[in-house]
């Protein structure tokens, strides 16, 4: 069989979501779900702006994001097919892949805790048979791919207009989607930033909030602190004690569990070193957190287990902002003011009172906070103002001020306001979390087109 993959004739689209209720039935999926999702765009009937439909389900891409960021090796290519599967019982529901993944394919289902998406009807498929959604279509707008190219240059007809085409609401991120748009009308951008225009402030509304995200929070900022109070303590500061330090760990540990659909299988987390930068995240922090127990328990004075312990630390920290470098994001990860690196860096040059580490980061971190919430502005409300202003103050200001008069950024109340602050820019950096879909591409070229008034040839 060839690639699989399906192709879509947008004359033909009426909306009528047949295809949807047709995978629901197939797959007996609970109300209110299914693997097809219909998106229209400008569903208002904006004046002089087209209205269409997208039939979209998994397009088992060439490059699947799932495949290559699944942690578990839950993704594999249906050797048969060509289509992407999903082994559920390997899956731990940590949603990785719906955020990787810009046609929303990967659904997380709460009943079973894991992950589950379009099968291309493997059963169906193997006995000769189309996947549900095409057979339901009433007025043969969806098609298999092969079935699609195998229709031959009939005039008038699908052969002829096989070529893909770009449209509204369809997400272009490099993935090379099996899925084939075809239409007579070419719609054509009016300036060149018509499919990388954003919108102005992190701070937009968003059509996908995260929700759900504290555990990490957490998790991620807590190994930002770990790794900067061991490595303060190793550039000539005091070095952390066992019980304080193992108690932060195994809070944060506990909290990235709480993450999960299903935390008995987090032991699988490890099972695509090659391409996760989840599964690298983990077993650095693991890594992390071995050594520094051989540093307080075998080896307390050995300073090459300390510096290796920081070395292993800070490739954690990194990691851990990699995982959120993705392709397809609507506001920019990564570089962030509150990115684990710069926080593990700012807490171990202020605990060691390395002056000139202290003021490069804080300048660092300030630039990024100033340039981010400026961008916003338009769409600043006064709660995000004033914890702007919270933020500044405590992380920035008071251990400037405090070195400045003599004092040491040592002091408890210091770290403390320290970090306070970099916890709530830690909050900020999971709140402004927003990935892309078909149903927020929609919205941004409709926006687009609203402005600029193109009219499709």
């Amino acid at each position: 069989m060839g690639r699989a993959g399906f192709a879509l004739d947008l004359d033909r689209c009426t909306g009528c979501s047949a295809c949807a209720f047709a995978c629901r039935i197939e797959n007996d999926l609970a109300a209110g779900t299914s693997f097809r999702q219909v998106t229209t765009f400008n569903p208002e009937r904006v004046a002089s702006v087209p209205v269409l439909h997208l039939s979209l389900a998994c397009n088992h891409c060439d490059r699947p994001a799932c495949l290559a960021a699944c942690p578990t090796g839950a993704y594999t290519r249906n050797a048969a097919t060509g289509a992407i599967d999903l082994d559920a019982s390997r899956c731990m529901g940590c949603r990785y892949c719906s955020w990787v993944c810009p046609y929303g394919a990967p659904q997380f289902d709460r009943s079973r805790g894991v992950m589950t998406k379009c099968t291309f009807c493997a059963p169906r498929v193997e006995r000769g048979v189309p996947p549900a959604c095409v057979v339901a279509c009433p007025v043969d707008a969806l098609r298999m791919l092969e079935s699609a190219a195998k229709a031959g240059p009939v005039v008038g007809a699908w052969g002829e207009r096989l070529e893909h085409i770009s449209v509204p609401g369809f997400p272009d991120t490099g993935l090379e989607p099996a899925f084939k748009i075809v239409s007579r009308i070419r719609w054509r951008p009016t300036t060149q930033e018509w499919r990388t225009w954003r919108p102005r402030g992190s701070h937009a509304p968003k059509w996908q909030r995260r929700r759900g995200e504290w555990p990490l929070a957490v998790f991620t900022f807590l190994v930002a602190v770990l790794v900067g109070w061991f490595g303060a303590g190793a550039w000539g500061g005091p070095l952390p004690r066992p019980l304080p330090f193992l108690a932060l760990a195994a809070l944060g540990l506990g909290a990235s569990a709480l993450h999960l659909g299903r935390p008995a299988r987090m032991w699988r987390v490890l099972g695509n070193m090659r391409g996760s930068w989840i599964s690298r995240e983990v077993a650095l922090v693991v890594a992390f957190l071995v050594a520094a127990c051989a540093h307080f328990f075998l080896a307390p004075a050995s300073v090459p287990l300390i510096r290796a312990t920081v070395v292993i630390g800070l490739a954690a920290v990194i990691a851990i902002d990699l995982v959120y470098r993705i392709r397809g994001q609507l506001t920019r990860a990564i570089p962030h003011s509150g990115m684990a690196t710069l926080t593990a860096l700012y807490v171990a040059a202020l605990g060691s009172e390395i002056g000139w580490l202290a003021a490069g980061v804080g300048l660092a971190k300030f630039a990024l906070y100033v340039e981010r919430h400026w961008r916003d502005w338009g769409t600043q409300t006064v709660r995000h103002s004033i914890l702007a202003v919270v933020r500044i103050t405590l992380g920035l200001l008071v251990p400037a001020v405090a070195w400045i008069t003599g004092g040491s950024p040592l002091d408890l109340l210091v770290l403390a306001s320290v970090l306070v602050a970099e916890a709530l820019d830690r909050a900020e950096f999971y709140a402004e979390l927003d990935f892309l879909t078909p149903e927020r591409q929609a919205a941004l070229d409709l926006a687009v087109r609203v402005a600029a008034r193109p009219v499709p040839v």
